[in-house]
């Protein structure tokens, strides 16, 4: 269709004065693709001047790998009488151009002609680019990758959050109330919101619904497009599934607490608390005390019956020590077979702390422990009560194991308190 034939009259430039002034390049060619007339944008932005391009082929203006997409367009343009457009780069450079051709048909004075414009469009074409790589990373990450508006409709959703929320199909028309619990809501409005609003992302765990309608907790990072007003156009989502990660966290601090065989909290967790019941002592005018109890002939039980006996001691133990006390207090499994109790909260200090030690040794000792035989327990407890200004927990302690001590050599199954 376009072989070669002699370009118009003159070949020179017929472009007016407004054309020559537009940012948009401008340019005509003949019916058989040659160019005729361009303006003074189209020769910078093809960084040819008006006497290299008129009378040549468009086509030979690109890169050869270009020509196939020029002529295709000009074919449709003629073949659908409407404008056709193709991306080209600028030959030996990454600068992308954009064309526009319409065909003009014979009006009795042109054989027919095509009219277009050019236009450098390499943003709009790295930023595809980086659109698709995008997409691919999006579709291929394990991560759950959501993009929506500020109305909770949903635009996009990854394959990986479509099976974690089970959705299926188009999501046109689909919210986010399926996929979150009212309290996120309200942590979106109440801090997420107004952080984006600010241009900063936000990242943090975020209650969401799985696919059976099961809570899970999402660690999400959050970034939003901001309009005009701070208004917020769109918000994509990259987020994790951290529920069995929090469970294992939580169970870690647990067992980093609490004694595993009673459930009890351990020596650490009672300093712990010890220490913050001493620092508020005085400005609550709150008395502390601990109770450290030692089983009576623990060793022996276990000699004679085995360690799976011992164990069911320890923890019918434990379970009496906890309903014996209240509910300020702490019961915890010091080591072996040892228990302190922390006192918190004392009304008239050493008396009221030597009647809670008494119930504590009475509820031990009450009822035989059964394990295939029934035995009776009894205990030994010492009972300490913090003096004025005393800040050292371990102090307290080994006051009230040295006290037990006394009760255990007085014959045992007894509380001794200092004088």
């Amino acid at each position: 269709m376009y072989g070669a034939t002699r370009p118009d009259a003159g070949g020179g430039r017929a472009t007016s004065e407004l054309t020559d002034h537009l940012p948009l390049g401008v340019f005509r060619l003949a019916r058989d693709g040659r160019v005729t007339d361009v303006n003074a944008a189209f020769e910078r932005l093809l960084a040819r001047a008006a006497p290299q391009a008129v009378g040549r082929r468009l086509v030979d203006l690109l890169d050869p790998a270009d020509e196939e997409r020029a002529v295709e367009a000009l074919d449709a343009a003629v073949a659908g009488r409407r404008p056709q457009r193709f991306r080209a780069p600028r030959p030996g450079t990454q600068t992308w151009l954009e064309f526009a051709v319409t065909f003009v048909p014979a009006d009795g004075i042109h054989h027919g002609l095509f009219a277009g414009t050019v236009d450098e469009v390499t943003e709009a074409v790295e930023a595809t680019r980086l659109a698709a790589v995008l997409e691919a990373v999006f579709e291929a990450t394990p991560d759950l990758v959501g993009i929506t508006d500020d109305r909770g409709g949903v635009v996009y959703l990854n394959p990986a959050a479509r099976a974690r929320f089970g959705v299926e199909g188009d999501v046109h028309g689909m919210t986010t109330d399926r996929m979150y619990p009212a309290d996120a809501f309200e942590l979106y409005y109440a801090e997420i919101r107004p952080q984006l609003q600010r241009g900063e992302p936000w990242a943090g765990i975020v209650p969401m619904f799985d696919r059976e309608g099961a809570p899970i907790d999402v660690w999400q990072t959050v970034v939003a497009g901001i309009g005009p007003a701070k208004s917020i156009e769109w918000l994509v989502s990259i987020g994790r599934d951290v529920t069995d990660v929090k469970h294992a966290q939580a169970e870690l601090e647990y067992r980093a607490t609490h004694d595993a065989l009673t459930g009890l909290p351990n020596r650490t967790m009672l300093l712990d608390h010890l220490r913050l019941a001493l620092a508020r002592r005085d400005r609550e005018e709150r008395g502390v005390g601990v109770v450290f109890v030692d089983l009576d002939g623990f060793k022996q039980v276990n000699d004679r019956y085995g360690h799976d006996a011992g164990d069911v001691v320890l923890r019918e133990v434990a379970l009496r020590l906890a309903n014996a006390t209240r509910p300020s207090d702490t019961v915890a499994r010091y080591g072996g077979d040892e228990f302190v109790v922390l006192l918190d909260g004392l009304g008239d200090g050493a008396i009221e702390a030597r009647h809670i030690a008494d119930r504590l040794v009475a509820a031990i000792s009450a009822v035989p422990i059964s394990f295939g035989r029934r035995v009776t327990i009894t205990a030994s407890a010492g009972v300490a009560v913090a003096p004025a200004q005393l800040e050292d927990a371990g102090r307290l302690i080994t006051a009230a194991d040295r006290l037990m001590y006394r009760a255990k050599r007085a014959g045992g199954n007894g509380v001794c308190r200092a004088q």
